[in-house]
């Protein structure tokens, strides 16, 4: 009886000690798995994540296309529009500086004209102001 009593304190501590080196192991194997399923989800998030962002950015560079378009025919306009006005502008400059050196020189005869007035104005009224 003794001895199985002996056996029996040697015995029961060697297998708690067994029994909490399990434990450990399953919590340490538990771990892992817990671990993983986070890095997982985490994972999970960021593909969601990139999925969303190359949507935007799809979508980004369709709007941008879009934009682009529109913006080259206005420039396409505005040049047809400026290309008109400049033909506009030489076919009127040719009338306008024909009539322009005209009237350039009607008024320089008429300065020439003006002018001489004035002299004669000038002299009357110093020949006035003698003369009183």
């Amino acid at each position: 009886v003794a001895g199985s009593i002996l056996a029996g304190v040697a015995i029961i501590p060697a297998q708690a000690a067994s029994l909490a080196e399990a434990f450990l192991d399953f919590q340490m194997d538990k771990k892992p798995t817990e671990e993983r399923k986070v890095e997982l989800s985490v994972l999970e998030s960021q593909k969601q994540r990139v999925v969303q962002l190359e949507n935007d950015l799809a979508m980004a560079k369709a709007e941008l296309r879009a934009v682009t378009q529109l913006k080259d025919a206005e420039i396409a306009s505005l040049r047809a529009r400026l290309k008109d006005a400049e033909q506009r502008e030489d076919g009127m400059g040719s009338k306008h500086k024909m009539k322009a050196d005209l009237l350039t020189g009607g008024l320089s005869a008429e300065r020439a004209e003006i002018n001489l007035l004035r002299s004669r104005l000038i002299e009357s009224e110093t020949d006035a102001a003698e003369n009183q």
